[in-house]
């Protein structure tokens, strides 16, 4: 009996014995992440997990926003990038086509076409339809090439008097020398150039069509065919008399030619001619080389054209309007013709740089009203 306890207890002992180490050891090998946070279960803890969520949301929120408005700025950015430099190419565009309009005189002028349209201004000025009143001049620069200081105070004379068209005639360095001094719009013909302020409509080697008023049309034509001969200290009348007139056919005939080029019903012509006028050669004038001289250029323009001068003067005997005085000739070479205009007014004028020098030339100035 005794011996049976005794195995009894050794067995509880041992039996307990294996218990406690399997649970220790059981407890041992059990292993908790250290991040491991349990779920709360009390309200507040569940309360303060919500706050931690709507906080990183937030977070979370404002990166989202922060992402989209870096995203927003970037894409300004480019765009205005890409119109600074559409805007670069647009001015590089536009400055490329002024000077194509601006169109300037080349330095070597024997490669000068005609007709040649330059415009610094592109001037499209349009005057009064039901008053159309037009103030031109006719400038003779003369052949003898000009320098920078004559130009300049010819320029200063003419320059701002309110001319709607100024015919320049001359040699063809001094006409662009004159033309790109005034800054002005101006159409470069084969025999003389015109600066204008009115809207130009088309143009060919010897005339050019103008558009000064809606629904009106006026075609200038400037022609150059003056002689130095004339310039001679000991001119022989006789002889300069029959030398023009040897020349006159041709003349008439490139005037012909030039006024083909224009079919419009009102017209102005502008000559630098080496022939007076047969309205002003009598024997009634001051200058005493002067007689009854027919000169054939003149008279072939009188069967068309008005002579503005004659035309707005009492008469050759007391209205000269020379233009050309050189020793002892004093002759009106520079004329102004108009057809389907009204002759308002018609004078000289002085210039500065050609009526002060040796050979002296005078402007012509006239006012015409376009029906």
């Amino acid at each position: 009996m005794r011996k049976m306890v005794i195995l009894l207890l050794s067995l509880i002992l041992a039996l307990s014995s294996c218990a406690s180490y399997t649970v220790q050891n059981g407890l041992e090998s059990i292993t908790v992440p250290s991040s491991f946070i349990p779920e709360p279960t009390s309200i507040a803890g569940i309360k303060a997990l919500d706050e931690e969520k709507a906080r990183e949301e937030a977070r979370l929120e404002e990166e989202r926003k922060a992402a989209e408005e870096e995203e927003a700025r970037l894409e300004a950015q480019k765009r205005h990038e890409a119109e600074l430099v559409a805007q670069a190419q647009a001015a590089l565009e536009s400055g490329i086509e002024q000077a194509r309009r601006r169109n300037p005189y080349p330095e070597d002028l024997s490669s000068l076409t005609f007709p040649h349209v330059y415009r610094p201004v592109d001037t499209q000025e349009r005057l009064d339809p039901d008053f159309t009143r037009l103030d031109v001049m006719l400038l003779n620069l003369g052949n003898t090439v000009l320098d920078d200081d004559t130009v300049s105070r010819i320029r200063n004379a003419t320059n701002g008097i309110g001319l709607e068209f100024i015919f320049v005639t001359g040699a063809l360095e001094n006409q662009i020398t004159y033309i790109t001094a005034m800054g002005m719009d101006a159409v470069t013909l084969e025999t003389g150039s015109i600066i204008f302020t009115t809207i130009l409509e088309n143009a060919s080697a010897s005339a050019a069509s103008f558009s000064p008023a809606e629904g009106k049309t006026l075609d200038l034509i400037v022609f150059d065919a003056q002689d130095d001969m004339i310039l001679s200290e000991d001119l022989d009348i006789e002889a300069w008399k029959a030398y023009l007139k040897e020349k006159s056919g041709e003349t008439i005939a490139a005037i012909d030619r030039a006024l083909s080029s224009s079919s419009a019903s009102s017209r102005i012509l502008a000559i630098s001619s080496a022939e007076p006028s047969s309205q002003d050669w009598t024997i009634f004038t001051p200058y005493d080389y002067r007689d009854n001289t027919s000169w054939p250029v003149s008279e072939h323009l009188d069967a068309s054209f008005s002579d503005s001068y004659r035309a707005t003067h009492f008469s050759e005997e007391v209205d000269t309007g020379v233009t050309l005085s050189a020793g002892r000739i004093h002759e009106r070479l520079d004329r102004l013709y108009s057809q389907g205009l009204m002759e308002v007014s018609s004078s000289t004028m002085a210039i500065p740089g050609l009526s002060d020098a040796e050979a002296q030339r005078y402007a012509v100035v006239a006012t015409y009203i376009l029906p």
